[in-house]
């Protein structure tokens, strides 16, 4: 069997049907304090379900019993641009002394299926679109059978609201086997609304939005069923604060100053998660200075410090060459500043040749 919709002549959607169409008996459980009905429905032996809102702070919620049969129309009509329950299908109350149960019974009928087709176009009504829709409201169909010609829907006992503490936990554990070892500090809220998910057995997984897994600041949450099918998700923002015990500039130290004990101290500091350059030894500053102004409190990374220029550009050094058992000297202006082992350019005064030579010593160079 199909469900189709068509643009009529006057203008106005038209559904069409072909096949046996067959009177959906369903059954649907109605959970005191929801906004919404909560509905089943089968049809080529798939499951739908309707929508549905616990009240804050109601983990559980008693369910009641209430009948409606959904007939498929034949030439139903829709004049919105979306289609809904009631234009797709003929609802009766077969609890017609239940007031609630009819009132429920309207709401059904307002629940969204999908948009109305333009003209001159058909649209079908896919029941597993169906299901996929009314399924986030928290019902799910536990069995399908036969009963006096009509296929029945067997619903479980409603809907569960997922513990915020769970999730709490879920997320902390995900972020301790994330970042190991490391010292870090991580806050972050559970919104307060309520997470409605079918009354079934399920667990929650968590996953970080970002390629590096130190770098987290956003977190997906999913709550998932045993047959690993999504049932809700949840965006959540992490403020997270990586800790290391490493050098700290005690006071301001200028750029070219030498580091030096004095200058550092080894402490518990906030560090940035992108940057692996922190130093916690004493030895691997020796000697060094500062490439540039370190503010006091500033933890020190290796791209703020250099060796010090031993030769400086425009000043006078000495070249030395060694060729065999032979060593020659000369004086030349070095162009270029430079730190041990580096190169920089040198002028013969004398020949005015430009030449290249590496920094070993004070105002000292060597050519190869």
């Amino acid at each position: 069997m199909r469900i189709g919709l068509k643009m009529g002549k006057n203008g106005a959607n038209r559904y069409e049907t072909s096949g046996w169409i067959p009177v959906l008996l369903v059954w649907a459980l109605v959970l005191n304090g929801f906004h919404s009905p909560l509905l089943a429905w089968s049809f080529q032996g798939a499951a739908a379900m309707g929508s549905g809102i616990l009240p804050e702070n109601s983990p559980e919620t008693q369910a009641v019993e209430a009948r409606w049969t959904l007939v498929p129309r034949i030439n139903g009509r829709v004049s919105g641009s979306m289609i809904t329950i009631s234009d797709a299908f003929e609802i009766t109350d077969n609890d017609l002394s239940a007031d609630k149960s009819r009132e429920r019974g309207s709401e059904i009928g307002n629940i969204i299926l999908t948009t109305a087709p333009s003209p001159g176009t058909e649209r079908r009504i896919d029941p597993s679109l169906v299901y996929y829709r009314l399924r986030l409201s928290g019902i799910q169909a536990s069995s399908v059978k036969w009963v006096n010609g009509a296929r029945t829907i067997t619903l479980l006992s409603g809907s569960r609201v997922v513990d915020d503490s769970r999730i709490r936990a879920a997320v902390s554990g995900y972020l301790k086997k994330t970042l190991g070892n490391m010292d870090y500090e991580a806050d972050f809220t559970v919104p307060a609304r309520n997470m409605v998910i079918p009354d079934c057995d399920y667990e929650i997984k968590v996953e970080a939005l970002q390629d590096s897994a130190v770098d987290i600041n956003r977190v997906r949450v999913l709550i998932v069923d045993l047959d690993g099918n999504t049932l809700s998700t949840l965006m959540l923002r992490v403020s997270l604060a990586i800790f290391k015990e490493v050098l700290i500039a005690s006071r301001t130290i200028e750029a070219g100053e030498d580091l030096g004990s004095g200058n550092l101290e080894i402490r518990r500091t906030r560090v940035l998660v992108w940057k692996d350059e922190y130093i916690n030894d004493f030895s691997a500053v020796e000697g060094m200075v500062a490439g540039k102004r370190i503010g006091a409190g500033t933890a020190v990374s290796r791209d703020m410090f250099r060796q010090p220029l031993l030769v400086r550009a425009n000043s006078d050094v000495t070249v030395v060459s060694r060729f065999g058992g032979v060593t020659i000297s000369l004086r030349a202006k070095a162009m270029d500043s430079g730190s041990v082992d580096e190169n920089v350019r040198v002028l013969n005064s004398e020949s005015r040749k430009m030449f290249t030579a590496r920094v070993t010593g004070r105002d000292t160079v060597e050519v190869r």
